[in-house]
């Protein structure tokens, strides 16, 4: 089995925890060798996220490659942004939301955005997550002024079922998507 997922276009490749230590401890050279990519760079100025997810895969290893994936390009092995789920299935915080599934997060780097890439990523882990985890309920939380997000996630189908106010982020309209095991996230 290989260690990533891909389209024709792109690739997500798991950024494991010691690729977040070398980011963290700015060998960023090290990570491209690491990730077999160039633009690890770009991960420096997502340093609370890089530490926040070596802290939970330090905590939980199995988390590991549900936490953070590079999104690559297939052409040049371009690092263009990342994606990964925030948790494990059915994370307390979100049944405190009276919802159950997994949350994911995606971030596309400015000189790669209104290509697509995001919607294709966002596809990706969705079938992943349904073929090797069993996750058939995603949710989304973005900013109510993050019009390409809210646009990514309706053309995927997914519902608005909240808001919610971010401790570090503000208000957040919560989407969610429940893709049926036999649609195989293809119906997206």
């Amino acid at each position: 089995m290989s260690n990533w997922i891909q389209t024709e276009r792109i690739r997500l490749m798991p950024i494991h925890a010691e690729v977040l230590r070398a980011v963290l401890s700015g060998d960023t050279k090290k990570a491209d060798k690491l990730l077999a990519a160039k633009g690890s760079d770009s991960l420096v100025d997502a340093r609370r996220l890089c530490e926040l997810r070596l802290n939970q895969i330090e905590a939980n290893p199995e988390l590991d490659r549900r936490l953070l994936q590079a999104i690559v390009l297939n052409e040049n092995d371009t690092l263009v942004g990342h994606i990964g789920f925030h948790t494990e299935p059915d994370a307390q915080y979100l049944l405190d939301q009276g919802l159950r599934g997994v949350e994911l997060g995606y971030t596309v780097f400015e000189p790669y955005r209104r290509r697509g890439i995001a919607t294709e990523a966002v596809q990706l882990m969705i079938g992943w997550g349904q073929f090797a985890f069993d996750i058939d309920t995603f949710v989304a939380s973005i900013a109510p002024d993050n019009t390409p997000s809210i646009a990514l996630v309706k053309r995927l189908h997914f519902k608005k079922v909240g808001v919610h106010i971010d401790e570090e982020d503000g208000p957040e309209d919560i989407y969610v998507l429940e893709v049926s095991r036999d649609s195989g996230g293809a119906g997206l």
